[in-house]
């Protein structure tokens, strides 16, 4: 098992209890790739950036919902939400 898949076994596991500290540092490692797919399907940064943080939102509120099994799972989850956000933007 890769250091990475552990530290986002660790991280997935505090986010889960409620650890503020790990959801900063989940954001941390995800928001540059969730950035970069968001970006070109909108108008500007600005509602990019406010995409990017209804994502993080919906992340931190659906995080008893979410279960580790791999480190796609978790950018699969992550990219549904963003997914899901945009769809409501344009909706």
């Amino acid at each position: 098992m890769s250091q990475n898949t552990e530290r986002f076994r660790d991280l997935i596991t505090r986010v889960h209890d409620g650890d503020e500290v790990a959801f900063k540092q989940l954001y941390e490692s995800l928001s540059g790739r969730v950035f970069s797919y968001i970006i070109p399907r909108v108008s500007n940064r600005d509602e990019a950036l406010d995409l990017l943080q209804d994502v993080f939102l919906d992340l931190w509120s659906a995080r008893l919902r979410f279960t580790y099994v791999n480190d796609a799972s978790v950018w699969g989850f992550v990219f549904t939400i963003a997914r899901r956000k945009l769809a409501e933007h344009y909706g």
